[in-house]
């Protein structure tokens, strides 16, 4: 996977090609942390929810029309992925960096610094084999509903399959009179089918991604960052 950077700080241009460990080395100041950084947030599974929230992929649009008119939508993820997963990717990037208060992310007041950044992803085939070896072997079970014990709109992909099922409930009249509520926002529709396709297919780069900055302000900041999350230092160490 490659990632390119542009107007990121004194970082001018640039791209970085990602491998299972990568360095970055080179003078103080010259947009390292803040690049690795931007990688880090991009591909952080925490932001899912949120990317789900805001983003504007008009090509998910047809499954919520779909799903309005017939209660009941199959989607195979293994050809969205092939399709669209550059396209995904590069989505996210401008919502990083347009939508997501990039500045916070970075523990930083410096605004300006991330007027005009740029940020794309070219995934090599290699990337894609990876999602799609991770989307066959995923399990994902959830949906809407009044309670856990009642789903009125039930998401499922079972494991060894390629098809993301989403389907409504009904048992009596306001199980329906709620579904239609929810079938009249199509917001939540929207966040809720984004969110089900980008955990399965993103799931397969987002793993275990971890950054070890080497100077000393950079492992405060990281050490807060994680800390905001609950993730604890040991357990990186292994």
């Amino acid at each position: 996977m490659k990632i390119r950077f542009t107007n990121l700080g004194k970082l001018k241009s640039g791209e970085i090609e990602l491998k299972p460990l990568t360095i970055c080395i080179g003078p103080n100041n010259t947009g390292k942390t803040y690049s690795t950084y931007c990688i880090y947030g991009i591909l952080d599974p925490s932001l899912v929810p949120f990317y789900a929230k805001v983003a504007d992929l008009d090509l998910f649009e047809k499954y919520i029309d779909e799903f309005i008119e017939r209660g009941y939508i199959e989607i195979d993820l293994e050809d969205l992925a092939k399709n669209y997963v550059s396209f995904i990717l590069n989505d996210l990037c401008k919502i990083f960096t347009e939508k997501k208060p990039i500045h916070k992310f970075m523990q930083t007041s410096k605004k300006e610094i991330f007027n005009n950044i740029k940020i794309e992803i070219e995934i090599s085939q290699s990337d894609l084999n990876a999602i799609l070896s991770h989307l066959i072997d995923s399990e994902i079970r959830g949906g809407i509903g009044v309670t856990k014990e009642k789903e009125l709109i039930v998401v499922e992909k079972k494991k060894n399959e390629k098809i993301l099922k989403i389907y409504t409930k009904v048992k009596d009249v306001k199980d329906l009179e709620a579904i239609n509520r929810i079938l009249n926002d199509k917001k939540i529709l929207k966040s809720l089918i984004t969110l089900s396709i980008l955990r399965v297919i993103l799931g397969g780069i987002r793993r275990n991604i971890v950054v070890l900055p080497a100077e000393r302000l950079a492992l405060v900041t990281l050490y807060r960052y994680l800390g905001k999350r609950g993730i604890k230092i040991a357990d990186l160490i292994f």
